[in-house]
């Protein structure tokens, strides 16, 4: 996979805010799959089916976040690009 942002210079062009190189990496899938087990219990403590789940990660970097929750059954995932600091 090739990098999007090789420099610091092109995340100007990008982004609305002050942001920093090393803050752009994504989390991958499998990092996700592990914590499933974790957030499905949460759903069952809350009395929530885990599609109903909301999950919060404010760091949007490409928004694949989103995309990976939804494969693995959460539906209500809150992930934008913003400056959330």
């Amino acid at each position: 996979m090739s990098a999007r942002h090789t420099h610091e210079s092109t995340l100007e062009e990008e982004w609305p805010f002050d942001t920093d190189f090393n803050d752009h990496f994504e989390t991958p899938k499998r990092a996700y799959r592990d914590v499933k087990p974790v957030l499905r219990a949460a759903a069952r403590s809350c009395e929530v089916e885990a599609a109903s789940l909301r999950v919060y990660d404010p760091y949007f970097c490409r928004g694949n976040m989103v995309n990976h929750m939804n494969e693995l059954g959460f539906e209500c995932v809150i992930n934008a690009k913003r400056d959330f600091y």
